[in-house]
């Protein structure tokens, strides 16, 4: 997302662990015909250019999410960049703009009154806040995935020992059953991973996002 950066975040830093992830949810106004992701596929690729999404900003998660949507599918939308999640979500359910990648706390009580629908979560599994609903990935684009995470990072020089002890000591906050219902509260699903993974998660991200940037000629602060 940037051109220049004061440091090399693959060298810089260490992984510690991943604390938590949230799926974004493909949201459409009423009066888009579509009740499925596939549905919306088949309708955007009838109608390119037609269809606007916004987000929260040039490339935020929503914003990804959406150009992703667009270069898998090989759909075409045009994108809309709002100051925040609610201005997002809420332009949706006015009709201004016809699709949204908010997060669920950001949009199930639009769903709920009949404002928004909602058609998949982005993310790889389905969220415990709305099982019920499929992914992107098992609605016809498999490999899709986009989500938000959050996770603890250390300066590149810290001991193996430290790491350890961190990981041991998250591990245990994060099965702690209050903990976790404090997170899905906010919309976010614990989701411990030890340095490693988290590791070879990090690295993964930086080069799909790369591609998408590239695919979809983004130009980076």
């Amino acid at each position: 997302l940037y051109k220049k950066l004061p440091y090399d975040p693959d060298k810089s830093l260490a992984p510690i662990t991943m604390l938590a992830q949230s799926g974004l949810f493909v949201i459409v106004h009423p009066s888009v015909p579509a009740n499925t992701i596939q549905e919306f596929i088949a309708l955007a690729r009838a109608n390119p250019g037609k269809f606007t999404y916004g987000s929260v900003g040039a490339g935020s998660s929503h914003h990804l999410g959406g150009a992703m949507l667009e270069t898998m599918a090989g759909i075409s939308m045009l994108h809309v960049p709002f100051k925040g999640g609610t201005e997002s979500s809420t332009a949706v359910a006015a009709g201004h703009v016809d699709v949204g990648f908010p997060t669920l706390t950001a949009s199930l009580s639009m769903a709920e009154a009949g404002k928004i629908r909602l058609l998949a979560v982005t993310s790889a599994k389905r969220s415990a806040l709305k099982p019920e609903l499929p992914t992107v990935g098992e609605s016809g684009l498999p490999g899709y995935e986009r989500s938000s995470w959050n996770g603890l990072m250390g300066p590149a020089a810290m001991s193996k020992d430290i790491i350890g002890q961190l990981q041991a000591a998250t591990e245990k906050i994060l099965s702690h059953p209050q903990a976790r219902e404090q997170l899905l509260k906010i919309g976010l699903e614990p989701n411990y991973q030890p340095a490693e993974a988290f590791g070879a998660y990090l690295r993964n991200e930086v080069a799909q996002i790369s591609r998408l940037m590239k695919a979809i000629a983004f130009v980076g602060k």
